[in-house]
This record gives C-alpha cells, sequence and structure tokens, in this order.
C-alpha cells in the first residue's frame, strides 16, 4: 500500500502520541497504557475508526437479517430491528446481536428493544407508519445558561436564543413539543436572573427567523450553506478580550471598512495584487470576543499539588 510522506510523518505522529501519553495528576506522573486521553484532536477520528473496524468485521452482516437499517455518530449508533415471527428465534437472535456488540473489547448494557429511543439529543418514537421526534434532556442537565451579568458580548444572548429556537424548531415534530420547550427554554433564562420583557422580543424574532428558515427550500438552504462555507475562507478573525468599556465591534468594523475592506483613498485590501498577479483573498473581518478570568478562575485550584494534605503519592 502507498502512503504519501506527510501520511507517515502523521502515522509516526499519532503513534507517538498514542504511545507515549503522560498524565500528571497531583505529584504523580502517569503513562496511560489503554485507550486515549479525552481532549485530544484525533481522538473523535481514532474512536470513530475503532468502532468502525468491529462494526465492519462484526455487525454489519446482520444488516438484512436482523436489521433493517443501522446508521451511526462515534459511538452513538440507531438501527432498526426486524424481528422473527418465531418469538424463540427472535430472542436468540437478538442474544447473538448483542454477543457481537460486545466482542469488540468494550461491554454494553441493553434495554429491552422497543418503539421509542434516545438517539443524541433527541428521543425517536415510532408512531403509526411515521418518526415522531422531541428533544431529550438528561436528568443531570441543570441548563445553567449565562447570567444577565456575567462578563460576555450582548450578542452570545442573541445568538444563544436564535440557535436554541432553530434548533427546538427543527427537532420537533410536534407543535405542542415545540410550544413545551420554548416555554421550558424561556423560563430557564429567567430563572438565571434575565428579565422577561427583555427576552420576549428577542424570542418573538427568534421564532419567526426558525420558521423563516424551515419553510425555505433545502435546495436554496443547501446552496446558501454553500456560499456562507465557500465566504468563510475569505475572512480573518480579530481576537479580543471582551470589555465594556472597550470600542464596539460595529465602530471596530467601521474602521475595518473605512481603512482597509472599503476605502476610497486606497486600493482595498482584497484588490491588492501580489507578484504572481494573485489578489488577497480576504473579504471579512470577524470580531472573536474571549472572556476575561472570572471569580471561579481565579478561586478554584487547577493544580492539586497546590491544595494542602497529604500529597497524592500517599
Amino acid at each position: 500500500m502507498h502512503y504519501t510522506t506527510s501520511a507517515l510523518l502523521e502515522l509516526e505522529a499519532l503513534i507517538l502520541v498514542m504511545q507515549n501519553n503522560r498524565m500528571r495528576f497531583g505529584d504523580l506522573l502517569v503513562k496511560q497504557s489503554m485507550g486515549i486521553a479525552m481532549g485530544m484532536s484525533p481522538a473523535p477520528t481514532i474512536a470513530n475508526l475503532f468502532v468502525a473496524i468491529h462494526e465492519a468485521a462484526s455487525i454489519l452482516r446482520f444488516v438484512g437479517l436482523f436489521l433493517l437499517w443501522l446508521k451511526r455518530v462515534i459511538d452513538d449508533g440507531f438501527g432498526i430491528w426486524l424481528h422473527d415471527p418465531d418469538p424463540a428465534v427472535d430472542a436468540a437472535n437478538w442474544e447473538i446481536f448483542k454477543a457481537a456488540i460486545n466482542s469488540g473489547g468494550l461491554k454494553w448494557t441493553f434495554l429491552p428493544r422497543g418503539k421509542k429511543v434516545v438517539f443524541l439529543d433527541m428521543i425517536v418514537e415510532v408512531v403509526g407508519n411515521k418518526l415522531e421526534t422531541a428533544l431529550y434532556h438528561k436528568p443531570q442537565a441543570l441548563h445553567l445558561y449565562l447570567p444577565p451579568n456575567s462578563f460576555h458580548a450582548p450578542g452570545v444572548l442573541y445568538g444563544l436564543i436564535y440557535g436554541m429556537a432553530l434548533r427546538i424548531h427543527s427537532l420537533c415534530s410536534r407543535a405542542q413539543d415545540v410550544e413545551a420547550e420554548l416555554v421550558s427554554f424561556f423560563r430557564c433564562l429567567v430563572d438565571r436572573g434575565h428579565q422577561a420583557p427583555g427576552l420576549i422580543p428577542l424570542f418573538a424574532k427568534a421564532i419567526a427567523n426558525a420558521k423563516r428558515y424551515l419553510a425555505q427550500d433545502p435546495a436554496f438552504r443547501a446552496r446558501k450553506k454553500q456560499e456562507k462555507l465557500e465566504a468563510s475562507r475569505r475572512r480573518i478573525f480579530l481576537h479580543l478580550p471582551y470589555h465594556p468599556q472597550n470600542p464596539s465591534s460595529q465602530e471596530i468594523q467601521d474602521l475595518w471598512r473605512g481603512l482597509v475592506s472599503d476605502t476610497a483613498l486606497k486600493t482595498p485590501l482584497n484588490r491588492i495584487e501580489n507578484y504572481n498577479s494573485h489578489r488577497i483573498p480576504i473579504d471579512q473581518l470577524v470580531i472573536a470576543y474571549s472572556r476575561p478570568p472570572n471569580l471561579n478562575n481565579m478561586f478554584s485550584y487547577r493544580k492539586i499539588c497546590k491544595l494542602s494534605g497529604p500529597k497524592v503519592s500517599s
């Protein structure tokens, strides 16, 4: 099999990372002997490949026999089971399938098969001859949205409400579930300290935006998405810590347009050519705010070695 030089270098880097991962825990330095460290860039890809290899070797042979349909996102799978008319044979098939799943090195807990299942952040249910979906919330979810006195740019709240409204309308197939989720989300924000009179107009605009977006033709949405993707390749980002007394993003954008991108006095940036007559592919400036350190950062221990008391090694 032929490998490019870059692929070989990447493979060597992965081997180095996988075989030599160290973690510091207090005064101990531990080498990881199995698995991969959470948070590493290649971790999702490696996990996906690990499951895919097992899936190809042991699971896909059941599609068309026990399974009508099977799809997977990393370690979250969704399948449709084909029942055998004989209950005894059907039960035996289920045991064979569970044993094949557990033969891949991970041990899974199986619940009884049913017409209602949780997949990712959705509840999918067979109702009559169609599938109906609703949002799923883990029992431990606290819905700790940003409070109004949090040191974040105002656009963060707008984006949160607009994004959540679109998510609710997209993933809930029943109108009563859409209304219930919107009301629950509204109450969560009020519980976090936001004022209802200020939220109501934002919710109204967000709901109208979600309905307008979903009413568009799918082909039109796909085309607009592709246009945004192409435009994203012609952006630069200005990263700044947010402070309400600093110049606003609107003021910075006005300066950008007046001095760089749309100036009438000089050649705009995207029309300047290099020695090979290629223009600079930058059309847009994006202000990317980061929050300053908060009280949690100031007072919470980030290193166990700073805690008083016995060492971890003891």
